[in-house]
C-alpha cells in the first residue's frame, strides 16, 4: 500500500462519511417536518370536530391538549429504549 492510496482511501471514507451525515441530517429535518405538519393538522381540525360533535371549542380543545401531551411523552420515552436496547440499524 502506497502514500497515495492511504490518501484516497482517507479521502474516500472522508466523502462517505460527509454522506452519511447529510442523509441522517435529511432524515431528521424530514421527520421534524412531518411533526410540525401532524400537530397542525390537529389544531386545524378543531372547529370541524366541535361542530361535528356538536361541542363547544373550549372542550374539543382537550382533545388536543390530550394528543399533544401523549406526543410530548413519547419522545423521551423513545430516546429512552434506544439508550437501553440500542438502535436496529
Amino acid at each position: 500500500m502506497t502514500l497515495r492510496s492511504a490518501k484516497a482511501n482517507v479521502v474516500a471514507g472522508g466523502v462517505a462519511l460527509d454522506r452519511e451525515i447529510i442523509a441522517l441530517g435529511g432524515i431528521v429535518t424530514f421527520g421534524t417536518i412531518l411533526s410540525v405538519l401532524d400537530l397542525t393538522t390537529v389544531n386545524v381540525v378543531v372547529p370541524t370536530l366541535g361542530t361535528a360533535f356538536t361541542t363547544s371549542i373550549s372542550t374539543i380543545q382537550w382533545v388536543l391538549t390530550a394528543y399533544m401531551l401523549a406526543f410530548a411523552s413519547v419522545i423521551p420515552l423513545t430516546g429512552r429504549a434506544t439508550e437501553r436496547f440500542g438502535a436496529l440499524a
